[in-house]
């Protein structure tokens, strides 16, 4: 396995709209796109992120925030970005262990997204989750660190949001079979 490059560092904001200002306007970092909360339901829906109780309360409120911005990502260099996460005070329907402002986890993009699972596993480090198809059309599963803090790590795709500048949300059905 070879780590490419720092993919993303992931915040949980208390303000999307100031806290892109202040990334834009006073970083110079350029917003490239956004996934809005109906889009992220979907695909939670999907991938199983939800159980039952969580899923009924938050489809009750996915129809008037459907059209709110979830994510929104920020370029720093070609393959680096920033994940702005909305918090609870933007979108009243986050799961309750989203509800901390703050850094959220570090993604790092690698050469091989199956080889990187494998090794992650043999070498003993808690591995959380499958290889799943994400929500910017990228591959990615999830690792622990010894304290607890979440790892992604990520193959970007032909399709991946970041590559093309946000285009082909609507490309995540389709691209979901592969790996």
């Amino acid at each position: 396995m070879e780590i490419k490059h720092l993919a993303h560092a992931s915040y949980r904001v208390s303000d999307m709209d100031q806290s892109i200002e202040f990334y834009t306007e006073g970083l110079g970092l350029k917003e490239i796109f956004r996934i809005y909360a109906e889009e992220l339901m979907e695909i939670n829906l999907r991938m199983n992120h939800l159980n039952s109780r969580q899923e009924r309360m938050l489809l009750e409120k996915m129809e008037e925030h459907r059209q709110e911005t979830a994510i929104v990502y920020l370029e720093i260099t070609g393959h680096e970005f920033i994940e702005l996460f909305a918090g609870s005070k933007d979108l009243e329907f986050c799961r309750p262990d989203q509800r901390q402002n703050g850094l959220l986890h570090l993604a790092l993009e690698v050469d091989d997204i199956k080889k990187a699972r494998e090794e992650m596993i043999k070498k003993g480090i808690r591995v959380t989750s499958e290889i799943n198809y994400g929500p910017d059309n990228t591959w990615q599963f999830w690792l622990e660190d010894p304290d607890g803090n979440e790892i992604e790590l990520m193959e970007y795709t032909q399709d991946s949001m970041q590559m093309n500048g946000g285009s082909g949300n609507k490309q995540m059905a389709a691209g979901a079979s592969g790996v």
